[in-house]
């Protein structure tokens, strides 16, 4: 999409990228030679720069504020129509903090509402030819992966030809460094525990178990089986992730065997979590789902900043929806989603719960 005048973006820069990438962006990316670096997109455009003042300022400090810088590998190309890119992983907080921008102004939707889903990336090439392509790829490949930390969001400005810098933002200046998502919830026989690298074998024998019970579900299962070691570099990442004050997977334990598993993840903007579940089939139908997102759930509205929790189910899978539905959440949208998996719809319905709310319901109960 080319820059208008007066057009501004949100950016987290990657200076560590430059190395790798800098020289093709030069030749390749009509935004390097105009002053923008390389970066992972926030969201484009966002306001025109004369919409912009004090309070929007403001706001966008608070909110970058409120999240955890995001600790990222760069490894792998990816590609839209005459657009080469690096793929940053884990996507999901990135998703999340564009969505938490589009959530307090939804007249700014990524690319002006051009694309249904939300891809970071970070541009390496445009318009370039199939030997063009593999040159790039054969010479970047040597120097991957690339493993970095995003500290920063810039306001970026398009004027005269150039873009320049209006503000800088550091993420998770609010945050306290011990801040972390809870690793262990016990209530109703259930314990909710952080799985952990010695886990492996437990997770990978739980997951097998499960094959026929999940595989149309969870999209996920397209990865499965994986080998002991993978899903041992899987968990030890997980581990990173959660000490760097990122999302919490949860073993669902009853007594001592692997009822299946759940989580809490901070894909859905600063003040917000998500939570996610499955469970074991031999452990279906007896409200083990609804027990485990409803420890969740307290959990992460006794989080000081969290203000409501979300759960995301396909409109084909009536099974989960009914455990947001018997812990009083509310359908607040169902919207287009890719289908993830063989038996989805891919009509992601969405349903919240506010802080207000579960502590009116659970003094009345």
């Amino acid at each position: 999409m080319a820059s208008e005048e007066g057009q501004t973006a949100l950016v987290l820069p990657v200076p560590d990228a430059e190395r790798v990438v800098g020289s093709w962006r030069e030749r390749f990316d009509p935004s390097a030679a105009q002053g923008m670096p390389a970066h992972v997109t926030v969201l484009f455009p966002f306001l025109s720069i004369e919409r912009i003042g004090v309070d929007e300022l403001r706001t966008l400090r608070r909110l970058f504020a409120a999240v955890a810088a995001v600790p990222v590998r760069l490894a792998e190309f990816g590609s839209f129509p005459h657009v080469l890119f690096l793929r940053p992983e884990p996507a999901a907080p990135l998703v999340g903090l564009t969505r938490s921008v589009v959530e307090r102004w939804p007249d700014a939707p990524p690319y002006t509402g051009a694309f249904a889903e939300v891809v970071p990336h970070l541009t390496v090439a445009m318009g370039v030819d199939d030997a063009a392509t593999a040159d790039i790829r054969a010479k970047v490949d040597a120097a991957l992966p690339i493993d970095t930390v995003l500290h920063e969001a810039w306001l970026m400005a398009y004027t005269e030809g150039r873009w320049s810098t209006v503000e800088t933002f550091t993420l998770g200046s609010t945050r306290t460094a011990h801040y972390l998502l809870p690793e262990r919830v016990e209530g109703d026989g259930v314990l909710l525990r952080r799985w952990r690298v010695a886990d492996a074998e437990a997770l990978a024998r739980a997951v097998a178990e499960s094959e026929d019970h999940l595989r149309p579900w969870m999209g996920w299962m397209a990865g499965e089986p994986q080998t002991l070691e993978e899903r041992r570099a899987m968990l030890a990442e997980r581990e990173r992730e959660w000490r760097a004050g990122g999302d919490v997977m949860l073993a669902i334990l009853v007594g001592a065997t692997v009822a299946g598993s759940c989580g809490l993840h901070r894909r859905v903007g600063p003040t917000a979590l998500e939570i996610g579940y499955w469970v074991h089939p031999t452990f279906t139908r007896r409200g083990l789902a609804t027990t485990a997102a409803r420890l969740l759930t307290q959990a992460a509205l006794s989080c000081p900043e969290i203000t409501h929790v979300e759960i995301h189910t396909d409109k084909a899978n009536s099974a989960s929806a009914g455990v947001p539905q018997r812990l009083g959440y509310r359908l607040v949208a169902e919207r287009p989603d890719e289908r993830h998996a063989p038996a989805e719809f891919g009509i992601e319905c969405l349903w919240r719960m506010d802080r207000e709310v579960w502590e009116h319901r659970r003094r009345d109960a």
